[in-house]
């Protein structure tokens, strides 16, 4: 049984930030992911993202701020979400940029751009990141591997499912695995969950939402962390939530990274679809 100070379970968009910075202030880690790979969901994902007052906007000119954005966030939202942790994420966003393109990212064309897949920001400070998130998977394992080759205390654990807290007189002192046909316990002062998606279990789209659609996700993203906080009394938050999407979908001889996009939005064409309901009522204006 191997102690550290660190468990986090998931080695993706935030497992992996996490574990770095852990590491970077001299705690021993335990990097805990299901595949056989790092990056989760970024293997899927165009990873774009947004943040306010970048080096990237004012090579444009561009001046924006924190405020700006919180501001378009409650416009677009209607008071949807959660406004303190959103202006948490808003605060630190123009930093995570930096901190990403001193590890190589870079955005494509080297610019912030308006996103018409999603309601418009007043000012351009959307990121398409120059090779998709498969692009940032690999940075974020090439500074992982970088790391541990300078000595930092951290260790991958890949093909090791997450099972279970363990948890006693009120408190979670680690957590056990499946890694092949053994279980594995790993104790740690803390316990860092990064794996709440479901979409690759029909069970949990059936659970929350009542209905297993056609999706495009991970095999591996199972909710793991959900069974676990839930078996020690804990509960789920926005469980009430779901954004269903348009246009993206895989190509199915193609690898997990393959995807056909369609062209669904007005910005890009005229739609000659109509959108119905489970009850073949049309609910939405096709041009909005």
């Amino acid at each position: 049984m191997k102690s550290y100070d660190v468990i986090i379970v998931g080695a993706g968009t935030t497992g992996i930030p996490a574990a770095l910075e852990a590491s970077k202030r001299g705690l021993s880690v335990a990097l805990v992911e299901a595949s056989g790979e790092v990056g989760g969901t970024l293997h899927l994902s165009t990873a774009s993202i947004s943040a306010a007052g970048t080096s990237i906007q004012a090579a444009q000119g561009i001046a924006d701020s924190a405020d700006a954005h919180f501001a378009d966030y409650q416009r677009i939202n209607h008071g949807t979400g959660h406004a303190p942790l959103v202006r948490k994420w808003m605060d630190r966003a123009a930093d995570t940029i930096e901190w990403m393109i001193s590890l190589g990212w870079s955005a494509r064309e080297n610019i912030a751009m308006f996103a018409p897949e999603h309601d418009l920001y007043t000012i351009p400070r959307t990121y398409r990141s120059l090779g998709l998130g498969v692009a940032v998977a690999e940075m974020f394992r090439a500074e992982l591997d970088r790391m541990i080759a300078d000595g930092a205390q951290i260790d991958l654990l890949l093909h090791t499912r997450f099972t279970k807290l363990i948890y006693a007189d009120g408190e979670v002192t680690g957590i056990e695995a499946a890694q092949a046909d053994a279980v594995i316990t790993l104790n740690a002062k803390a316990v860092i969950l990064t794996t709440g998606g479901f979409t690759g279990s029909a069970e949990k789209w059936q659970q929350f939402h009542g209905i297993n659609p056609l999706r495009y996700g991970l095999p591996t993203s199972q909710g793991d962390a959900i069974d676990a906080v839930c078996a020690i009394g804990g509960t789920t938050w926005f469980d009430d939530y779901c954004l269903p999407a348009f246009g993206g979908t895989r190509d199915l001889v193609g690898p997990p990274s393959s995807w056909i996009h369609s062209f669904m939005l007005p910005a890009m064409r005229q739609p000659w679809e109509i959108y119905v309901n489970l009850d073949g009522d049309r609910f939405m204006a096709e041009d909005e």
